[in-house]
Order: structure tokens, then sequence, then C-alpha cells
């Protein structure tokens, strides 16, 4: 029950036609598994501010063998670090009937050792730091996703449409909030490890306060404007106390978990004896089978 390995997609339509090149994704993989490579193709948008990334995708073990199924899909931020990983512990978990088989999407940066650092905060915040340029492309960043990644992906691979998600751990997980209350419809299902909820001030939470009021001008207003139709898993690590990861993410729980939003489901753990990148393993674990809990029942 072991995932097969990884490839990588190439967005750009340039690219395939400077070598007069249709690549079937399938027999891609199968090539990739074959030389067992892991290089990634660069891949360019206008969009973005950063311009250059690559993809790692990942799929199942029965991908084609069954060439009628399709998928959903997990898309995966800052995948130089937990592509891996994922892949690693999904075996165990489609193995005992916790998830579903999926493809995994890792959304990467191009180009020999970028500073993931800088690149990652430019993406991932949403409003930018006024002594940090290196910030506040969340929005540009979401469109990349939405227009041209997730319509790519799924015109070239076997995928059900009808459930995406998206995982990512502290700005990965501060956008992963951010684009559940921009986009509330386009990922059914959010992973936030120790999110940076500090970021701008709580701007997220400000976000979260917006998005529950909506149009309405009421002094007083004890139910949701709009419903928010998607699950949310998020944790931090108890010993997180620098900076304030713990208590920022307990501030924000204590704000959303009783608003009473149509649709949505929501757990939120704060993991004892993990610390920040720690955390993420567990979170993974047991997240991914409480994101895919209602789709095993379809």
């Amino acid at each position: 029950m072991k995932q097969i390995g990884t490839f990588l997609l190439a967005l750009l339509p340039t690219i395939l036609a400077a070598d007069e090149t249709e690549f079937n994704i399938a027999d891609w993989a199968r090539e990739s598994i074959r030389s067992s490579t892991n290089t990634g193709i660069p891949i360019s948008t206008s969009r973005t501010r950063n311009q250059h990334y690559e993809l790692n995708i990942a799929l199942p073990e029965s991908y084609t063998a069954n060439p009628d199924k399709q998928y959903p899909v997990l898309y995966l931020l800052d995948p130089y670090w937990d592509f891996n990983a994922i892949n690693s512990m999904i075996s165990s978990l489609i193995y005992d009937k916790y998830i579903p088989e999926i493809i995994v999407v890792g959304i990467g940066y191009a180009g020999e050792n970028p500073d993931l650092g800088t690149l990652r905060q430019i993406d991932y915040t949403p409003v930018r730091d006024k002594f940090d340029k290196s910030s506040g492309d969340a929005k540009a960043f979401l469109d990349f996703l939405e227009l041209e990644v997730i319509p790519k992906v799924e015109s070239e691979l076997r995928v059900d449409s009808s459930f995406r998600a998206l995982a990512g751990a502290s700005l990965g997980g501060l956008f992963s909030l951010y684009a559940m209350f921009e986009k509330p419809e386009l990922f059914q299902g959010h992973i936030a490890s120790s999110p940076a909820i500090l970021w701008g001030r709580r701007w997220i939470m400000q976000r979260e306060i917006e998005y529950f009021w909506g149009d309405s001008q009421e002094l007083w207003l004890d139910k949701p404007q709009t419903p928010l139709p998607t699950r949310l898993f998020m944790t931090v690590g108890a010993p997180e106390t620098e900076i304030n990861w713990v208590y920022e993410a307990k501030a924000f729980d204590a704000l959303i978990a009783n608003r009473g939003y149509e649709g949505f489901e929501y757990e939120f753990h704060i993991m004892d004896g993990y610390h920040h990148a720690g955390v993420k393993y567990p979170t993974f674990s047991r997240g991914l089978p409480f994101l895919f809990k209602e789709y095993l029942k379809r």
C-alpha cells in the first residue's frame, strides 16, 4: 500500500512547446519511478512576485491499474520539508482505512538554493509588515493556486474535483486559514499546524470577525452571516511558548470554536511534548483522517 514515487509537473505551455512534447503525466510518473529522479522542473507565473515554482506530485498506487478512478487531492505547502513525511505516512493511513487513496501536490520553489524563508513569507502572509517588504502577497499566491495550479492538475490528472484539501504549517498554516476565509469553497478541508496567528497583529482574527459579520449592521449578532463549508484541523505544540505560538492559537480557537458556521467542522488540539517543527507530524497523521472522514462515507 505504498504511495507511488515523486514526479514533477511543469505548468508552462511554453516549456512543452519548446521541447515539442505533449507530456502524458501518468507516463511521466512511471518514468520518474524507473529513473528515481527527484529533480524539480521550474515553472513560472506572472501572478506572483516570486514567479518561479515547482510542483511535486505523488500518485496513488492504484492510479495506473484503475484508469476510471478519480482521486481527491491534498495540496501541500512547504513540500521541501514535508512532502516525504506526508507520503511516508499515507500508506499506513490508507491501509487502516482512515483515508482514501489521494493525490498529493506540493507547491515549492524552483532554482538552486532558494531563500525559502523569504519566498514563503512573501507568498503566505496576507498583509505586508511595515518593517519587512518581503511579505503580504497571499492574495496573489491564492490566485495562482486557484487559476493556474488547480486547473492544470485537474485537467492533467484523474482528480475528484469535489474534494480538495490544503495543508500548511507556521506561515503555511496562516495561509491555510487565509484561504479558508477568502475562498471558503475552494478547499473542502484545511490543516493548520501552529499557524502564525500573530502575523499582522492578529490580522487573521480580524478577518474572521469581518467574515462572521458580513454585511450585517446589527449591533449584537449571534449567527454568522455566511456559511463556512469546509473542515479545519488546527494544532499547536504545548511547549511553543516563545513568541506566544500556543497562546495565539488558543485565542483564535476561542474566537472561532463556537461561531456556529453552517457546514463547518472543526477540531483544535494542543499537542503535549511537541515543538514548532515536530508538531507537524502528529498533526498530519491525525489531521488527514479528520479531513477525509466524511469523504470515506460516500
